[in-house]
């Protein structure tokens, strides 16, 4: 466990509003409380609230939840000994050294260093006699040497334990190469090399740490590209490649690629704010990681269809973040990708491209059309029941208006049929969206399942009770000395909250302040959330001493019923007594 007061130092150096701010654009809700759209999920509606007298935050929507260190964790990846070290260096602070159990730290960290020890060996095989196959492949697409030195590209020879050989000299375990994914394990239990002859390309994260790789074969051996997998250091989803380049840029225009050698070449062509997910579709956190620096997109993915089904589905990733999204339009019969069109054509004629590429509302406009004649009433019909569907998503009556004036004047129609069809079509998705609400509503009362307290609903009164008392003692830490000498532990009847009293008791007991940030090195994230959740329903209620002890007084006595697994199982011999007793509480209470 952390000392106490270093956390309360480091939470009071990082106030939860500054620090979530960073990250989120927080608008004033109320008195105590600042809302937005919370980052850990897409959505049009801010449901993401901070609560200043607690520090604490909780997102209505995707029920995320808790104090200043697990809102770092969460959006920059980290666990929580890592969290705090990030708000300790923000705030200046130097870490204590007692107290820390730091394992899944010191895990990352040797990842970490093994990932930096395998790039500079791969890099320097690219030089060497060994690695003439790689460097000669990476200079016959187009790469300068300055290029590859500057990303620091490398090459894995064809050899099944070059790598692990050269990294066991270094003092690198086998258990350390399998935990950053560098070397596999055989069906006989020996480890060898994953990376064979391939070019290496390697992914550095924002700090400059080296996170995992890309290997891309030089033939028609599949897969083209192998990536490091899943490992305590890099997660796929949650990164771009050549960010970190990206971000020293003052240009807030950024260029989103496919792939690795379209960002390098388009790096080189002197269009250093490309970047690239890794080797998977765009997601959300990445979408949320780009609007940290960018304020437009110009998505520039492949010529060919399965690129503008990615560009279309990217469209819809980028657009909560409120990133202003364009569209690079590559002729098919012109290249493929960015990499060979700047091959064939050069860096001004890349330049122009980039300066006519189209808004994502145009880019959809113009797909409507694939497929239908306009010079055919039929074609111009299908043509506006495709563009309608476009402007339909829209979300300002007057983009709607302004679009479907586009669409009526490429289609030789009139602006009033064209949004009489998109209301129509709006009308439809409200009737389909409630009716997958209520379903959902349904599925989910039906089959509910509370993971963290399946208690809770078969004793609403009990939990309501201990929900109040708990949020009473992480708002004031001064009502444990009214609600610590009147109420038990065992006086709780769901398991989950008599464990959090339990903490919290023991926290006081203890002389200690029971806290989030105290929880959250005792709890699970999702336990910590749920936690959280209760001061936020409770935030608007008013605690006072008179509801306390009703509160108490309540519970004792729902504590006091037998449930009726106790029942069920009491004895004939001990039956009659407990009839008595319940008569005499109903008695009491009459």
């Amino acid at each position: 466990m952390l000392p106490e007061s270093f956390l309360t130092e480091l939470k009071f150096r990082n106030d939860i509003e500054d620090v979530v701010g960073s990250y989120v654009d927080l608008k004033r809700a109320g008195s105590n409380t600042v809302k937005g759209l919370c980052p850990f999920h897409s959505e049009k509606t801010p449901s993401f609230v901070v609560y200043r007298d607690t520090q604490s935050y909780y997102c209505f929507g995707c029920g995320a939840g808790g104090d200043v260190i697990t809102f770092i964790k969460s959006a920059e990846n980290l666990d929580y000994i890592e969290a705090v070290k990030f708000l300790a260096q923000r705030a200046g602070m130097q870490m204590p050294e007692q107290g820390v159990d730091d394992s899944m730290g010191k895990l990352k960290l040797r990842i970490l260093e093994a990932n930096r020890a395998a790039a500079r060996w791969f890099y320097a095989a690219i030089f060497s006699p060994a690695g003439k196959q790689g460097l000669d492949y990476l200079l016959g697409r187009g790469l300068s040497i300055e290029t590859i030195k500057h990303f620091g590209l490398g090459f894995a020879p064809s050899s099944w334990n070059a790598l692990r050989d050269a990294l066991r000299k270094k003092g690198f375990s086998d258990g350390d190469l399998l935990a950053a994914d560098l070397v596999a394990r055989s069906s006989k239990g020996s480890v060898y090399d994953k990376f064979r002859g391939r070019v290496m390309f390697p992914i550095i994260d924002l700090r400059g740490n080296v996170i995992g790789f890309g290997g891309r074969n030089m033939g028609d051996e599949k897969p083209k590209y192998l990536n490091t997998a899943e490992t305590p250091a890099f997660h796929k989803n949650r990164n771009l490649f050549a960010l970190n380049f990206a971000k020293r840029q003052k240009d807030r225009a950024y260029i989103l690629a496919e792939g690795y050698m379209d960002v390098i070449a388009m790096h080189q062509a002197g269009f250093c704010t490309a970047v690239a997910t890794l080797g998977t579709a765009i997601g959300d956190h990445q979408a949320r990681l780009i609007a940290q620096y960018a304020d437009t997109i110009t998505i520039a993915y492949d010529a060919d269809e399965a690129g503008q089904i990615a560009t279309k589905r990217a469209i819809g990733i980028l657009a909560p973040t409120g990133i202003k999204a364009r569209v690079l339009h590559i002729p098919r019969q012109e290249a493929k990708d960015p990499d060979e069109y700047i091959k064939k054509y050069g860096n001004l004629r890349f330049e122009r491209l980039l300066q006519n590429a189209r808004g994502s509302t145009e880019y959809e406009l113009q797909r409507a059309e694939t497929g239908h004649d306009l010079k055919e009433p039929a074609g111009r019909a299908g043509y506006i029941k495709d563009a309608a569907v476009v402007v339909a998503a829209l979300p300002t009556p007057a983009e709607r208006d302004i679009y479907a004036g586009v669409v009526a004047e490429r289609a030789g129609a009139t602006k009033q049929g064209v949004l009489e069809q998109v209301e129509q079509l709006r009308r439809q998705h409200y009737r389909k969206q409630k009716k997958k609400e209520r379903s959902e509503l349904l599925s989910s009362a039906i089959d509910y399942r509370d993971k963290v307290n399946p208690q809770a609903a078969k004793n609403p009164l009990a939990n309501t009770a201990e929900e109040f008392l708990i949020a009473a003692l992480l708002r004031d830490v001064a009502f444990g000395r009214r609600i610590y000498p009147q109420l038990a532990e065992r006086d709780f009847v769901t398991d989950f909250n008599r464990r959090v009293y339990s903490l919290l008791k023991g926290a006081f007991d203890a002389g200690l302040t029971g806290d989030l940030s105290y929880l959250a090195q005792l709890l699970t994230d999702q336990e910590l959330a749920r936690v959280t959740r209760i001061i936020a329903e409770t935030a608007p209620l008013h605690i006072d001493i008179e509801e306390i002890d009703q509160k108490i007084g309540l519970l004792k006595k729902e504590s006091s019923r037998p449930d009726s697994e106790t029942i069920a199982h009491t004895p004939d011999a001990d039956w009659a007594e407990m009839m008595r007793q319940l008569r005499q509480q109903k008695n009491k209470r009459t």
